[in-house]
């Protein structure tokens, strides 16, 4: 047999041997072959490291409703391969396929790569630096974790948001790593109804992190309630339009929502007061510090490939075991319990239903468990009061709502998780309809 008719049946046996096939004489025959030749080795080496990242995927990467690898299995190959070449003997060689009569032959050509200085990969690309400048206008928001700012962008002359860590927090190795993972979570979430991340990085004067994201303008969805309320109790009567165009907004969030599900993000402080909203229809899901990743969710993976901040999440969680994280007005049961493993995508879908809720009437949902007998409950009492309570009925407070969206609200806030929507799609799809 001459060398290149045998080098094609190695070739032939390296593929179907990917599948598990060969027969005791076929394997044999690939050894022989192995032992020979220095092209046999090296490509039966990357061969078996190609086999065993693919028989290392796990059925959650590759869902059966789908053909292939998913993008996380493909980026865990790329990245083993990468690792395997590195410092071995396959690291100076570059493989490439030949199309000659339809028959693929393998070639190997040694290459240099770098003479001088650290070695580089071949599919390295060349990095870019840049100095970016703010100037902060006004403060326009602030919580336990960061403040916000309008700034001006003095290199592209438009206006952003700043959120930038408060300085008494900044000590905190812990609240640290959350504000970076805000930001990671922030900017995985490429959907038209979550605020666009445009970049991160540390005050070179203050060492305080910081990133800056779409100024959409000051106008909450709170606010528009408020407003269509107000207008309502003024002329005795409410607009058809303003409701419509409230539940329109409501719908994009639930999409928006949806999205980070899909992505594994938990986003746990849902509320008329994180979402923006502008004059041409525009609305933008807010605040995603308080977000949990699903450890084996799409994008938990993908940053733990990356190197991202992942291993907080985990950490957080288990600290804050037993208390709240959210906020009471709009928090589903489980949370106002402390009950942390019980928190998933249909605690979202509660809040979805909170923020329903005040659409319809104008208050949060749990405004009137926070009152006692003419005073106000201790917070213990007050989240105690959630806990275990039946869900608040919106024709309660107003006796306008249409039942039809009673019923839709009352389902996606129901105590029991199981009764309510499986999804927020789901939910986005009964108020359409309606």
């Amino acid at each position: 047999m001459s060398k290149s008719t045998s080098d094609l049946r190695a070739a032939e046996l390296l593929s179907k041997s990917l599948s598990a096939n060969l027969t005791s004489e076929e394997r044999q025959l690939l050894a022989d072959h192995e032992s020979t030749s220095s092209e046999g080795k090296s490509f039966s080496k990357l061969s078996a490291l190609i086999n065993r990242s693919v028989t290392n995927v796990s059925h959650a990467d590759a869902p059966e409703a789908e053909e292939g690898l998913s993008e996380v299995a493909k980026e865990r190959l790329r990245r083993s391969v990468r690792q395997a070449t590195k410092g071995s003997s396959l690291s100076h060689d570059t493989f490439y396929f030949e199309r000659s009569s339809d028959v693929q032959r393998v070639a190997e050509n040694e290459t240099l790569y770098a003479t001088s200085g650290t070695p580089t990969v071949q599919d390295e690309v060349e990095e870019r630096s840049a100095v970016a400048r703010f100037t902060l206008i006004e403060q326009i928001g602030e919580g336990g974790l960061g403040r916000v700012w309008l700034a001006r962008d003095e290199r592209l002359k438009r206006n952003v948001a700043i959120k930038e860590m408060l300085p008494s927090t900044t000590d905190s190795a812990k609240l640290a790593d959350r504000f970076r993972r805000e930001a990671e979570i922030t900017g995985h979430l490429e959907h038209p109804n979550v605020v666009p991340l445009y970049l991160s990085g540390v005050n070179r004067q203050t060492q305080q992190p910081f990133y800056a994201m779409r100024f959409l303008g000051k106008r909450t969805l709170a606010e528009a309630i408020r407003e269509y309320h107000a207008r309502s109790d003024l002329h005795g009567s409410d607009s058809a339009l303003h409701l419509h165009r409230l539940l329109n907004a409501f719908v994009d969030v639930c999409q928006a929502i949806a999205y980070a599900h899909s992505r594994g993000v938990i986003h746990r402080d849902l509320k008329p007061d994180n979402v923006a909203l502008d004059n041409f229809g525009q609305v933008l899901v807010l605040d995603w510090g308080l977000a949990k990743l699903d450890g084996d969710g799409e994008l938990a993976t993908r940053l733990a490939l990356s190197g991202g901040n992942v291993i907080a999440d985990s950490q957080f969680n288990h600290t804050v075991a037993g208390d709240v994280v959210g906020t009471p007005l709009y928090m589903a049961p489980e949370q106002a319990a402390g009950k942390m493993d019980q928190i998933d995508s249909r605690t979202d879908v509660y809040g979805l239903g909170a923020i329903l809720f005040a659409i319809l009437t104008g208050s949060a949902p749990h405004e009137n468990s926070n009152k006692s007998d003419g005073g106000t409950l201790q917070v213990r009492q007050f989240l105690d009061s959630i806990a275990s309570s039946d869900t608040p009925l919106a024709r309660n407070i107003n006796a306008h709502v249409p039942r039809d969206l009673e019923a839709i609200c009352a389902r996606a806030m129901a105590r029991e998780k199981f009764a309510r929507h499986a999804d927020a799609t789901e939910l986005a799809n009964e108020v359409e309809g309606w």
